[in-house]
């Protein structure tokens, strides 16, 4: 992610709430509560810490994150990388070295022009 629309949340920071926007988006630090990007990545990078559900097009977890991981595209777990909780995405990948512990939902995301099963 080296685009300039890019957010970074550098190693020393810490935020809490609720983050959206139309970026992609780095951490670096630490977040608590809801990250909301449904059509950019986000990198959750080495040493970083994330307590929060985080939604977005692609996750790429090099860090620690505790909440429910929604991918649009893909999730992926990289070497090193640490998930506590559900990953809910149509492609995910958890590469050799990576740590999870909760659920995988691999079925196609409900679109909002279509009906949600009764």
């Amino acid at each position: 992610m080296t685009d300039a629309q890019t957010a970074t949340i550098g190693a020393s920071t810490f935020v809490k709430g609720r983050i959206e926007g139309t970026d992609d988006l780095v951490i670096r630090g630490r977040v608590e509560g809801t990250v909301k990007l449904p059509e950019n990545r986000v990198l959750v990078a080495p040493g970083s810490r994330v307590k929060a559900d985080i939604t977005a097009r692609s996750i790429q977890v090099e860090g620690r994150v505790e909440g429910r991981l929604t991918g649009g595209s893909d999730v992926t777990v990289r070497s090193g990388g640490q998930v506590q909780g559900d990953i809910l995405a149509p492609r995910v990948t958890l590469d050799n070295g990576a740590r999870f512990s909760g659920n995988v939902d691999m079925e196609q995301l409900p679109s909002k022009s279509r009906p949600a099963k009764a």
